[in-house]
């Protein structure tokens, strides 16, 4: 694509083609991230499990 873009405008054409070599990738990397979150579910275990509201009445206790 940038040797393309390079033989029509130039020297910037490899800057115009790498822009957009890179845009196509970004393109692809977002709709692979959205399949594979839209994939996850809602029971999915990506998130921690839930801290107790209070510590334990037994940590500050006499022995």
């Amino acid at each position: 694509m940038a040797a393309a873009l390079a033989s029509i405008f130039g020297a910037t054409g490899v800057i115009y083609g790498q822009a957009a070599a890179g845009a196509l990738m970004g393109a692809l990397a977002a709709l692979w991230g959205w399949r594979y979150v839209a994939r996850l579910g809602p029971h999915a275990d990506i998130e921690p499990p839930q801290a107790r509201p209070w510590p334990s009445a037994d940590r500050y206790r006499r022995r």
